[in-house]
């Protein structure tokens, strides 16, 4: 098989292991209503994917280009804008009374996995990005072993499965990273400069805190001066500089416009990542740093990238890939709220990738094992694909949410009272059972015999997120944790586990948070439910 089969065979890969699944959270027991939003509250979806969703989706119902969200920036949702302006995604809903929806109701479920393959596409941009600046750097074989570690790379995976930022900013740090290298090493350095400036508008555009790979196209425009100050040159870093804020405000056209409103809530987003005094001096950076070498590039990779980095050679290249890891590790990865911070992680995945690919390929220059090339390949990316494999078996499987609501179709009759306790719910029709919500307060458990309630649906997304927190307090945990207690006292009628899986409960990530929670169904009714129980329920695993 020549080169070019062996890369494609990589991108297929890494296509194939993001859109396995991609379509997950689907609503499959509820009839769709033909008045009413087209997605459920409590719909199976990632926390944040609505904002890139129904954001776009209600600025073409509206007419308007300003998105009026700017937690982060805008470059996805004008994507999904455009696309859903040319698929006619609004014709159904503009005749409806949509304005009275709530948001999260408004986007039918397709347009959720419309969303989610820009974030596949911005994977496969960083793989193949990944596999061309091993290949520069150090031959085919180097552009092989980072393309398949990154194509691999569990939490990777994981965030291509999401209509949100993180995936598609790695994809643009990634070809940022090689036009600014490929810059330095060829002589068609214009192109490829003007091109490192573009990546970084466009990864900035998708994250704000991956504005830092600029610092990496500052620094490869000084190297371009250093070694020549002609007219041509100074144009070219002059061009490459412009295109980077160009970019940016080409993709959040509206910050401009509408700044206060930019200003609060990027200042608001920004104070929620900054230091903490509560958190130790590098704590969230050493907290991060443990997620990547687990699930991003797997032990036997860092262990490669340091010996990749130790024996590069070429301090340009180097300097230039530290111009963009120091800064982002030590301002961005150092975050007060580590557990709930993976998806910042995935800028920092190519790189590495590239390291850890050049340093696989020296150890099988330097090693005189017999069957050396295949012991060193599989020990990096046995780790990974095992992981990788879970994830996508995971998503691929109908969430214990979407089980729980099969069950309660079948078994619950209609005009029931249903309580759900905790976020991340069963999605149940409100028109077919009289629902309320509480998300786990202290007291509210022992107030709800009095309402006249027949059954809770308790899911304990939020308990287990707690339990995991490093530096929330215990007493509060505790207090989580009791709440959650006093539902026991109560009938079982059915129950659906956490699914387990290797590392589900090292880190606070949104896989193992959000992901397949525990619901429980209990009975408060006093005459014990006996409809429900004459109707077949019972305890699943």
């Amino acid at each position: 098989m020549n080169r070019t089969w062996r890369y494609s065979a990589i991108l297929l890969l890494a296509f194939v292991v993001r859109v396995i699944g991609i379509d997950f959270g689907q609503a499959t027991s509820i009839p769709q209503r033909t008045d009413g939003p087209p997605l459920y509250e409590q719909a199976a979806i990632h926390p944040d994917e609505y904002f890139y969703v129904a954001i776009p989706l209600q600025m073409l119902l509206k007419g308007s280009l300003n998105p009026g969200f700017y937690e982060n920036p805008s470059l996805l949702i004008y994507l999904d804008y455009a696309t859903f302006a040319l698929t006619g995604a609004d014709d159904n809903i503009r005749s409806l009374n949509w304005q009275d929806w709530n948001i999260r109701e408004l986007a039918p479920f397709h347009l959720y996995v419309l969303g989610r393959l820009y974030s596949a596409l911005g994977g496969i941009l960083a793989v193949a990005a990944t596999i061309a600046l091993a290949h520069r750097l150090k031959g085919p074989r180097a552009g092989e072993l980072a393309g398949l570690l990154l194509a691999l790379a569990p939490s990777l995976v994981q965030h291509g499965h999401y209509a949100t930022t993180s995936s598609l900013a790695a994809g643009f740090v990634a070809l940022c990273l090689w036009a600014c290298i490929t810059a330095l090493m060829t002589r068609r350095k214009t192109a490829f400069f003007v091109l490192a400036g573009i990546a970084a508008g466009l990864a900035t555009g998708s994250r704000y805190n991956a504005a830092a790979v600029s610092i990496a196209v500052f620094v490869t425009g000084i190297l371009l001066l250093w070694h020549g100050r002609d007219r041509k040159t100074m144009l070219t870093v002059l061009a490459g500089y412009i295109a980077f804020p160009v970019i940016f405000l080409l993709t959040t056209p509206v910050v401009l416009a509408d700044f206060g409103a930019f200003w609060e809530q990027f200042t608001f987003i920004y104070n929620r990542f900054s230091f903490d005094e509560n958190v130790a001096l590098f704590g969230g950076l050493l907290y991060e740093y443990r997620y990547i070498v687990l699930f991003g590039i797997d032990v036997p990779g860092a262990f490669a990238a340091v010996i990749g980095l130790l024996t590069l050679r070429n301090w340009r290249v180097i300097l230039v890939m530290l111009a963009f890891l120091l800064p982002y590790s030590f301002v961005v990865l150092d975050t007060p709220i580590p557990q709930t911070g993976d998806q910042l992680t995935l800028l920092v995945l190519p790189p590495l990738a590239v390291l850890a690919g050049i340093g696989a390929n020296w150890l099988m220059d330097r090693l005189r094992w017999r069957f050396r090339a295949a012991i060193i390949a599989v020990g990096l990316l046995t780790m990974p694909a095992v992981l990788t494999a879970t994830i996508v078996l995971l998503f691929a499987e109908p969430d214990t949410r979407q089980l729980a609501q099969e069950w309660v179709q079948a078994n619950v009759p209609a005009g029931t009272r249903i309580h759900l306790a905790g976020g991340y719910n069963v999605p149940l029709d409100d028109a077919r059972y009289d629902l309320s919500q509480s998300f786990g307060q202290p007291g509210e458990a022992a107030s709800l015999g009095g309402l006249n309630i027949d059954l809770a649906i308790v899911s304990e997304a939020s308990l287990f997120y707690a339990q995991r927190r490093d530096n929330l307090p215990q007493a509060e945990k505790d207090g989580i944790a009791s709440e959650w207690e006093q539902f026991g006292r109560y009938p079982l009628l059915a129950e659906w586990q956490q699914p387990r899986w290797w590392g589900y409960d090292l880190m606070v990530n949104n896989m193992s948070y959000w992901h397949h929670p525990t619901i429980r169904i209990v009975c408060l009714a006093a005459d014990g439910c006996p409809d429900i129980r004459q109707n077949g329920a019972q305890t699943s695993d």
